[in-house]
């Protein structure tokens, strides 16, 4: 898979691999009514907010209407690649310190919002996994036609499994040559543990051999 450009101006710009996966993501979406998509990866620097970006300009392009949530409250970045503050965002909300109509905010590109993950807080997984999530998992529903969801490293911390069960359904992302194959299993076994529904598995950074 290709990398991020660190350029937010460049977002339309989408390789041609993320818009594979889309078409394949599409069959799901349709034919489960899927709305909500949390984005995993096992480890740091896989690739995971990069496909993230991706799929939300893909989907936004089509006409959808697509709100990108950092929901990795313990090393958020997602506020980086829009050049904005994490003073408020995800934490804060369920925190009850920031109120829904200031959680929301504008990328600039058409049909595309998002929601920074705020500063990190001492209980990630206690806000995580609190009525209040629930309710604003249901709340964005109302308003969007897709929340992809940005995750912590699902092998370091509970928390990844927990904003999983949290969607409809999870794209696992994997750098090559960097999880083993043991590992890789174990996630996927915590994640029909955790009773996530895994749509798919992206295998990252492969590098082609020329013929």
């Amino acid at each position: 898979m290709p990398t991020w450009k660190d350029n937010f101006d460049k977002l339309p710009q989408v390789e041609e691999t993320y818009v594979e996966l889309k078409v394949n993501l599409d069959f799901s979406i349709k034919k489960s009514g899927i709305q909500s998509l949390a984005i995993l990866s096992a480890g740091q620097g896989e690739g995971r907010t990069t496909c993230c970006l991706n799929l939300a300009v893909l989907y936004a392009k089509a006409g959808k209407k697509v709100v990108v949530l950092d929901a990795n409250l313990r090393n958020p970045s997602l506020h980086s690649w829009f050049r904005d503050s994490n003073q408020t965002g995800l934490s804060t909300y369920l925190a009850k310190r920031t109120p829904y109509g200031e959680l929301v905010k504008d990328s600039g590109y058409s049909n595309l919002m998002y929601i920074p993950a705020g500063t990190s807080p001492m209980n990630p997984s206690e806000l995580l996994s609190s009525v209040e999530m629930d309710s604003l998992m249901a709340e964005l529903k109302q308003s969007f036609d897709l929340i992809i969801m940005d995750t912590p490293p699902a092998l370091q911390h509970i928390d990844a499994k927990i904003a999983a069960s949290k969607c409809d359904g999870v794209l696992l992302v994997l750098e090559y040559g960097k999880v083993k194959p043991a590992a890789a299993l174990k996630l996927k076994e915590e994640l029909v543990h955790a009773e996530a529904r895994l749509l798919g598995t992206v295998l990252n950074k492969v590098v082609r051999k020329s013929s």
